[in-house]
């Protein structure tokens, strides 16, 4: 049980981090529209 939690942990956080970086890159960019489409993108390629 431990190790199915540890594994969706680790398969969340490498969902979210993708997201944090684009998000941060939005912002010291600027191109808040570029950034959400971006995420789509991301979220097509999952």
């Amino acid at each position: 049980m431990e190790r199915t939690y540890f594994n969706n942990k680790t398969t969340i956080i490498k969902i979210i981090l993708p997201l944090i970086f684009i998000y941060i890159l939005s912002i010291i960019t600027g191109f808040y529209f570029d950034a959400r489409n971006a995420t789509e993108i991301f979220v097509c390629l999952t």
